[in-house]
């Protein structure tokens, strides 16, 4: 991070820049990927890996860190597994690319990771993490080189994710023209109740969590039944999005995308639940409704009952740390 980045995180979230300063000051790595020993599992060595770790500190604030300090080839497996979603997370958060286009790249996205050479280059100006899809040729060509068992396992979870995206975003381009009284089939542009919050919640997070235990596990240094607890994944994952969610609320109002189930904001709208309110009252409404049963805690990823499925202490710190 430059100093400009620096001086807009102190100035906008700085809770986490004092978090940040004391990380970066007192935290001692475990590892380093770049030094001459680490080449052979993280890959450094090769052009097209270094951009991919380069990929990673631009795109990711919390998990950067962490990643780099697994053990062995898990850094670089778990670097590619992020970078493939967060090159789908892109296409689906652009709401400058059209409906029908994005339907066709979200639903095939899979494919693109074994397809030599494929890059995207039509994400909006303003799309922070723009420059991953325009250079993604270097995650597919990485992704190639991993370990059959870990590819397989990052495209099957690609593949689900981008299932449920395409299926939201195409509900969330309905907005400007949804009216509910017309009498014609169209699905709600918004999430409807706690419900539907917890699956688009899966679908974009918990799958994410998924993903993980199953490429621990496949890695061998955890046991194999971990791949197969997709009830505590899927809860770290909820646990991680629904604060993502309650953190960008404003941002995400202001772009058009209503994440906040309709059940919540919909009883201050007078018995006319068709619409959302102005975008700043929306996000008071939001933030004043916030209850037990949606944004409750997922007990079940706590940390200390997480550790007691986990027998590697790198494992342990990448799962709460961030």
């Amino acid at each position: 991070m430059g100093f400009a980045a620096y001086l807009y995180l102190l100035c906008t979230h700085p809770n986490e820049f004092r978090s940040l300063i004391q990380y970066k000051l007192w935290h001692e790595a475990k590892r380093d990927i770049t030094a001459q020993r680490e080449h052979e599992t993280s890959g450094w060595d090769r052009e097209s890996m270094r951009k991919c770790w380069e990929f990673l500190d631009m795109t990711s604030r919390s998990f950067s860190a962490v990643i780099k300090e697994l053990e062995g080839d898990m850094a670089r497996m778990v670097c590619m597994f992020y970078l493939v979603l967060r090159g789908l997370d892109t296409i689906e958060d652009d709401m400058t690319i059209p409906d029908e286009k994005k339907q066709v790249l979200l639903r095939s996205f899979h494919e693109k990771l074994s397809t030599p050479g494929w890059t995207f280059t039509e994400s909006g100006p303003n799309e922070k993490d723009r420059l991953l899809l325009v250079e993604f040729d270097h995650v597919v060509t990485e992704m190639g080189l991993l370990k059959p068992e870990y590819r397989e396992v990052i495209t099957d979870i690609c593949q689900k994710m981008q299932t449920g995206m395409a299926d939201y975003a195409h509900r969330a381009s309905l907005v400007g023209s949804y009216d509910p009284h017309s009498g014609l089939p169209k699905p709600s542009p918004y999430l409807e109740n706690i419900a539907e919050y917890d699956l688009y919640c899966h679908y974009v997070a918990g799958l994410v969590g998924e993903g993980l235990s199953r490429l621990f596990a496949a890695s061998g240094k955890e046991v194999a039944w971990l791949g197969e607890q997709l009830t505590l994944s899927n809860s770290m994952g909820l646990l991680l999005q629904k604060t993502n969610i309650l953190r960008d609320l404003r941002e995400d109002v202001d772009q058009g995308r209503y994440f906040w189930p309709r059940e919540f904001w919909g009883i201050h709208q007078g018995g006319e639940k068709s619409r959302p309110p102005g975008k700043g009252r929306m996000v008071r409404l939001c933030y004043s409704r916030r209850p037990r049963s949606c944004s409750r805690p997922c007990w079940s990823c706590h940390p200390k009952r997480r550790q007691h499925t986990r027998r590697e202490s790198h494992v342990c710190t990448f799962c709460h740390d961030p």
